[in-house]
């Protein structure tokens, strides 16, 4: 089951630690810790916009620049056997 609610910042928020730039005022924020798999967690940011308040994971990408997912089991630290 996945929650998910919506928020939005105040304009004057300066931009958190580590935001990683995923469009037009949308910054993904590391998490400060890391979860029980190692994995690093990310939340969506804007100061202008409403944001979907779920956990988000990196992934890679063949032209190198990597992306976002949801979904732990795509996510680049995510154990694949």
């Amino acid at each position: 089951m996945t929650l998910a609610a919506c928020a939005q910042q105040a304009e004057s928020d300066p931009l958190p630690d580590g935001a990683i730039q995923t469009g037009m005022d949308s910054y993904m924020i590391p998490l400060e810790q890391r979860d029980a798999d190692g994995c690093q967690g990310y939340r969506q940011y804007s100061p202008t916009h409403m944001v979907t308040m779920a956990l988000y994971y990196r992934t890679a990408a063949s032209n190198g620049t990597g992306g976002f997912t949801a979904n732990k089991m795509q996510a680049d630290c995510y154990a694949k056997d």
